[in-house]
């Protein structure tokens, strides 16, 4: 994979940076019963593709992740939230921004 990155800054300042490296990427997605979609992902870098992990290792982790994606998608769904909510961070924001 190729990457190019910038950093430009109201001063003026422009920076870019080229990286490259070796990449194994895999996504995996489903539905869960009540019709959500869930996602899981597999990935592993490397500064060059020698240093990759052999296909054994990535079949693993292929495995793994897969598993992991099938347990998201059969576990139960979070309980409704009833509690209290804090807005005290959230007002300092607005406040700042002009609003009261």
């Amino acid at each position: 994979m190729y990457t190019t990155e910038y950093l430009l800054t109201s001063e003026g300042t422009e920076i870019r940076a080229n990286h490259c490296f070796a990449a194994v990427e895999a996504g995996m997605n489903t539905l869960a019963a009540d019709g959500m979609q869930v996602s899981h992902y597999y990935s592993s870098y490397a500064p060059r593709p020698a240093e990759l992990p052999n296909v054994d290792t990535v079949r693993k982790g292929l495995n793994v992740a897969g598993s992991e994606l099938m347990a998201m998608r059969a576990a139960s769904t979070a309980p409704d939230y009833t509690g209290p909510v804090l807005f005290e961070a959230a007002r300092g924001r607005f406040t700042a921004c002009g609003g009261s």
